[in-house]
Formats: C-alpha cells, sequence, structure tokens
C-alpha cells in the first residue's frame, strides 16, 4: 500500500482499517479506510484515504505513483477524501479534523461508516463514500 514516498512530503500510516465488503457486492477489490499525514500537506496533516488493497491493486503513496501522471497540477499521490491539505484539513478550530487518536478510529461492521476522536475530545462519526474507488487521484 505505502512502501514509501519519492517526493513531496513524507507519508506517515498511522492505522489502517479493512472496509467489509457491503451485502451484495460480487467485487474481488478489497478496500482499506487509511489515517495517514498527507504529503502534499505543508504541515503534515492527518487525512483518511480509502485504498484498494487487494492482490491487484498498485502500491498507493509508492514513488513509481509520482511518475504516472504527465502534468504539474496532478503528483500521481492519492487525494484523501478528507483531511489533510483539502478544505477539512487543519486544526479543529479552523474547521478541520484536528489531530486524531489513531487507536479510536473504527469501521462499522456494515462499511458504511467510521468513527474516530480527536485530541480535543471530539467523537466523529463519518460515512463512507458510496461511490468509492480506492487509489482515487481525482478526489471523489
Amino acid at each position: 500500500v505505502a512502501p514509501g514516498t519519492g517526493g513531496g512530503g513524507m507519508v506517515r500510516i498511522l492505522c489502517a482499517k479493512n472496509i467489509p465488503h457491503s451485502t451484495g457486492n460480487d467485487s474481488d477489490e478489497r478496500f482499506a479506510l487509511v489515517l495517514a499525514t498527507d504529503p502534499l500537506s505543508p504541515t503534515g496533516e492527518h487525512a483518511f484515504y480509502i485504498i484498494r488493497t487487494d492482490a491487484m491493486a498498485s502500491p498507493s503513496f509508492g514513488f513509481s505513483s509520482l511518475y504516472e501522471t504527465d502534468t504539474m497540477e496532478e503528483t500521481g499521490l492519492p487525494v484523501p477524501f478528507i483531511g489533510g491539505h483539502l478544505e477539512s484539513g487543519g486544526s479543529t478550530k479552523d474547521g478541520g479534523l484536528g489531530s486524531i487518536h489513531a487507536e479510536t478510529v473504527t469501521v462499522s461492521p456494515c462499511g458504511r461508516r467510521f468513527s474516530y476522536a480527536n485530541t480535543d475530545g471530539q467523537l466523529i462519526v463519518v460515512t463512507v463514500p458510496i461511490d468509492y474507488k480506492g487509489n482515487n487521484r481525482q478526489g471523489r
């Protein structure tokens, strides 16, 4: 999933949780919810990613992913769906994720929601995007 970075900032994976298959999903694709520092954030903000983890998935934060694109606007790195360098990143007083206690991240048995606690003592519940594809570089 994340063998290392070859540019930008460092990625520090704080936790990874399996997202269970939803009922009726026949696909062999597997996904994980990953809490990591965002390499595109100047201050290493916490961010949540949905990463494909089955046997056919390519490394998401790997050195080679930086060279899969030809444009400067795109880095080839996965885009967080919440937090990091997005508007939802930064301190909680500014409306961001803040600092998250990694040991509190939990995915529901149905795989549709997850929860976490931050250092401000808030307990947050988030709905997993229904159309997640993992390794998403467009932020959807």
